[in-house]
């Protein structure tokens, strides 16, 4: 019998449990045994009955609970979070419980772990056959153990609800009551977002409102979508006010917006439009269609300028300096960037230190540095007066890297590649230089597929990440490396923008452009 080691989320702060499972088992029959020696509830504050179900961490994808382990396609050493969730046509509860072999893994690091309360716990509470590989020491009490039957009772699945917003914003609970209490708070949350009512406590709300509102967990609730594009929508940005919102894409429309989809400008384009940016006083926008840079008073749609001359293949991307000199930058897959100057609107300087189709473009906060990722994987940070690198390219990997940006209260540096992977370094500086800088970033896994955006709150605290395989996942670097909120979308996310005042956050999937308060 082939046995794979598998480390499962075991409680809403991500603590992980390594176990060995037989792959040709149905993963059905893992669940029961987990529920329990996680000591995890099967009913919510409310007595109405919980499931569970196991998730790929890195994709959300989930497991089919009829499927074995290997048909499922795990792999070992796969990373699995446990959910409460609801049942549905694809999932079936199955009370067996697989034999489950204790494994010596080592503590893994960074990663927080409660301790386990097993003082008081009788053996007939144990789970002989399920336990976490710092419990071996307990291996020969354990099997002697016997273990009854666990009920197990389905319930409805949830309709486009974000589990992972739910479990994390329940946090905190653990110090209230423990994982069983932040799990049953967890699907209460849930139904009563459903139904839309107002759910009667039958426990004291206090002290669940005092452990929300110190989990301090961001929520998302849809506000409104614009559906004025009939193609791809490429980008999107707000003006610096936070009035007014202007997208373009690949039906050549540059849309001059407010927030309520009020449109104030159309403004044609003679092709599919990859960038845009605006101005930092909100009075003018700069878009890129083709090889043309072209730019624009906002509200009134007047043509100031525009070149074609400057950039020989599609401009990809459009940054507004909002300090200094507040020049704009403009960077093309003919392996150039350009600097504007945005009083006369010439170009001051061509940067092409970067020997490959560059991606995207961003300025630091101090209004004098431009970084620019490429295809080739490369990330060169450079002063925009004199076109100098300002030390060694960023290179973790060879892959192209499709979305950058700088955080607007610091140097720091989020970088968005196609292994899905967002990397954040300290952007101005290199300590450890050599033919790359070999200074080691942050990283934070968010899945399998290419990054495709990124946006800094206006704060600094907070990344929002838009994905290739429909993923809007919010991080808050300062406080660990697991994503905070996670929104599923049906398509590729290719633009997300924060508004200034950092409470919205601006959408861009298929041809539509969604407003989401945070």
């Amino acid at each position: 019998m082939q046995k794979y080691e598998l480390l499962i989320e075991r409680d809403v702060f991500g603590t992980l449990q390594p176990v060995e499972v037989a792959m040709d088992l149905p993963i059905s029959s893992l669940l029961p045994g987990l529920v329990v020696q996680l000591r995890l509830p099967r009913t919510d504050l409310f007595g109405k009955q919980l499931s569970y179900q196991l998730y790929v961490a890195n994709s959300g994808r989930r497991l089919l609970s009829q499927q074995t382990f290997a048909e499922a396609g795990v792999e070992p050493g796969m990373h699995l979070r446990l959910e409460a969730t609801m049942l549905d046509e694809d999932s079936r509860p199955d009370l067996a419980v697989p034999t489950l072999i204790p494994t010596q893994l080592g503590a893994v690091p960074t990663i927080p772990t409660i301790p386990s309360s097993s003082t008081g716990t009788s053996a007939r509470n144990r789970d002989p056959l399920l336990h976490s590989a710092n419990t071996l020491g307990d291996h020969d009490a354990l099997s002697a153990t016997a273990l009854a039957p666990v009920a197990y009772e389905p319930v409805v699945p949830p309709r486009k609800q974000s589990r992972r917003v739910f479990v994390l914003a329940m946090g905190a609970l653990l110090g209230v009551g423990g994982v069983g209490l932040s799990y049953a708070a967890y699907h209460t949350l849930l139904h009563s977002g459903q139904t839309g009512g107002h759910v009667q406590s039958k426990v004291p709300a206090q002290p669940v409102q005092q452990a929300a509102q110190l989990a301090q967990r961001p929520v998302a609730q849809q506000l409104f979508t614009f559906q004025r594009h009939q193609q791809l929508v490429r980008v999107v940005g707000w003006s610096a006010d936070g009035q007014h919102l202007a997208s373009t894409g690949d039906d050549a429309h540059l849309f001059v917006w407010d927030r309520t989809g009020n449109v104030l400008q159309d403004l044609p384009q003679p092709a599919a439009s990859h960038a845009l940016a605006w101005s930092p006083d909100g009075q003018r926008l700069v878009v890129g269609a083709n090889t043309q840079v072209a730019f624009y008073q906002a509200l009134d749609g007047k043509l100031l300028a525009r070149s074609h001359h400057h950039h020989t293949q599609q401009v990809t991307a459009l940054a507004w300096s909002q300090q200094g000199l507040m020049r704009v930058v403009s960077a093309g897959m003919d392996q150039r960037a350009v600097i504007w100057d945005t009083t006369n609107y010439h170009a001051m300087l061509t940067y092409r230190n970067q020997h490959s189709a560059l991606d995207t473009v961003a300025w630091s906060n101090d209004g004098q540095s431009v970084a620019t990722s490429a295809d080739n994987g490369s990330v060169h940070v450079w002063n925009a007066s004199s076109g100098q690198d300002l030390h060694a390219a960023f290179q973790d990997v060879q892959r192209p890297m499709r979305a950058l940006a700088f955080a607007g209260t610091n140097a720091m540096l989020a970088v968005g590649g196609d292994d899905g992977i967002v990397r954040i370094w300290s952007g101005l500086t290199c300590t450890h230089a050599g033919m790359v800088c070999m200074d080691q970033p942050q990283r934070f896994h968010i899945t399998q597929a290419a990054i495709r955006a990124l946006s800094w709150s206006s704060d600094g605290r907070s990344l929002a990440v838009g994905t290739n395989d429909g993923m809007i996942v919010l991080l808050q670097p300062m406080k660990g490396t697991q994503p905070v909120l996670t929104l599923r979308q049906n398509s590729n996310v290719r633009s997300v923008s924060w508004s200034p005042d950092g409470n919205q956050l601006a959408t861009a999937v298929g041809n539509q452009v969604t407003l989401w308060q945070i």
